[in-house]
């Protein structure tokens, strides 16, 4: 049984959990995950609800942080003649690798995060088109990290460009 709330918080609606929400959240899994990484609220549907328990557990932020740490040794190997693995852009993350340890580190913390920078999270990780893996020459990467640490946090407060602007 969960508690959902309307859009503009007006309402409380019970709702009973099925095998088809269960089911529906694993399927859609990345499109849930893209939902919450846009802001909206695990409290508004059972799927992005049964989704954010997902990513909130400790397990599949150790999986994250894990992740993130190998994606840092990529970038220090260099790439690999017969990887199957998708390379990473090695500039980009060496220069970014303090925000990426950061965010390692909070994710193995103790204590509540925010859904949302766990989604962002695993958006820039799973995304073979997304700063870690594309473009080069641009430096999206530490902006990114820096948005996901900020909505790590679980009381949101106003993003702030990491440029300061």
């Amino acid at each position: 049984m969960l508690i959902l709330e309307g859009d503009d918080g007006s309402y409380v609606e019970w709702r009973g959990v099925g095998i088809r929400d269960r089911l529906a959240a694993r399927l859609r899994a990345a499109r849930l995950d893209g939902e919450l990484a846009a802001g909206s609220s695990p409290d508004t549907s059972v799927r992005l609800s049964l989704r954010a328990r997902v990513l909130g557990r400790t397990s599949t932020r150790l999986e994250l942080a894990r992740h993130l740490r190998g994606v840092i040794a990529d970038a220090e190997r260099g790439r690999r003649p017969q990887s199957f693995r998708m390379p990473v852009c090695r500039r980009k993350v060496l220069n970014a690798r303090p925000e990426l340890e950061e965010l390692a580190t909070r994710l193995t913390a103790p204590g509540v995060l925010g859904v949302e920078g766990i989604a962002l999270t695993r958006r820039l990780l799973t995304d073979g088109r997304g700063p870690i893996y594309t473009r080069p020459g641009a430096d999206d990467l530490v902006i990114a990290l820096v948005e996901a640490l900020l909505a790590l946090d679980p009381c949101p407060r106003p993003l702030e460009h990491p440029s300061g602007w």
